[in-house]
């Protein structure tokens, strides 16, 4: 697995966010401004480069192929023809939020007429059209709710997440759906992360701190994990990545949290996952840089296959060779 550094030339070793743009391009969120990389080397921007803030919490591509950086400040920039461009309502969020809030990751989006939403940690959802009229989406006034809300974009449809007390609220073009007794998800701890749509079922998977929720075919499940969640995502094989703090990311097969076919980075907090075009896999971390994983190719030989034996103690290389041995006494 290579593994990329400020001493490789990232701008910085906590990074939250990585994506692939339509062209072939890696970025990468950093405390320190985000970051492209063509396969050779990596191109920084910074305040000096016109960025509004440094840290940058995530990334976002859209429909014209512009590069969104979503700052820690909840001001936006955007890379455009090799350019970056401050987005024209910066003044207007920062008036609107009237104090310091912090965006939430995975709540971006630009749809095809230009309206920018995103998503402010106790706030809510803000619309923002492209004359700069304002609207705040499913907007709270109870101080003591941790309004952490999320979108899922299905080309078709917008859907907000909001929790309170021990149920969340969907909101499917502004129509309510409501899920309750959630368990363990309750105030004043709630803490939503991340909401991905479950790919079998009209249903959903979330997380909250370290516990794992699957919402299928009008059951819940609940799995709670030793060490808190940071990031999951699901492939487009319908393969679960869950992220934790300091315990690495582990892949889980075909969208059950119950199959984990692989355990990467052991120790790290993994804060992000990218399949690039070549089946390359990227992981971003908070303090340790970036880590590539080229296309997995892993076979797996059973008896079915000729092997005399379905308990392997050891193997060894012998020239071009691959020793097999059992606990049985045997050497293939």
């Amino acid at each position: 697995m290579k593994h990329y550094t400020v001493e490789k030339g990232l701008a910085n070793n906590e990074v939250y966010h990585v994506i692939q743009d339509s062209k072939g391009y890696m970025w990468f969120a950093t405390n320190a401004g985000p970051c492209k990389y063509d396969g050779y080397s990596f191109t920084n921007y910074n305040i000096i480069d016109g960025i509004s803030d440094n840290t940058t919490l995530a990334l976002y591509e859209d429909y014209k192929g512009r590069i969104w950086f979503i700052s820690i400040s909840c001001k936006l920039n955007y890379f455009y023809n090799d350019s970056i461009y401050k987005y024209e309502y910066n003044d207007k969020i920062i008036e609107s939020l009237s104090g310091s809030y912090l965006p939430i990751k995975n709540s971006f989006y630009v749809d095809s007429l230009d309206n920018v939403y995103l998503g402010i940690s106790h706030k809510g959802i803000y619309k923002i059209s492209k004359k700069g009229e304002i609207e705040i989406i499913n907007q709270t006034t109870d101080k003591k709710l941790k309004n952490f809300v999320r979108y899922y974009d299905n080309e078709t449809s917008i859907r907000y997440f909001s929790p309170y007390n021990d149920s969340i609220e969907i909101y499917n073009n502004d129509t309510p759906k409501t899920i309750t007794n959630i368990p363990g998800l309750a105030i004043p701890d709630i803490a939503i992360s991340f909401i991905k749509k479950h790919p079998y079922d009209n249903g959903y998977f979330l997380s909250s701190k370290n516990n794992f929720y699957s919402f299928y075919k009008d059951k819940i499940e609940s799995h709670k994990f030793k060490n808190r969640i940071i990031y999951f995502d699901i492939d487009k094989n319908n393969n679960i990545w869950l992220g934790q703090s300091q315990n690495g990311i582990e892949k889980y097969s075909n969208a059950d949290i119950t199959k984990k076919t692989n355990h990467y980075l052991k120790g790290k907090s993994v804060s992000s996952f990218c399949i690039d075009r070549e089946n390359g896999t990227w992981f971003t971390t908070l303090y340790s840089g970036v880590y590539y994983l080229p296309k997995e190719q892993i076979t797996s030989y059973k008896k079915n296959n000729g092997i005399p034996f379905s308990a392997v103690n050891t193997l060894e290389k012998n020239n071009n060779d691959l020793l097999i041995g059992s606990n049985k006494n045997t050497l293939f």
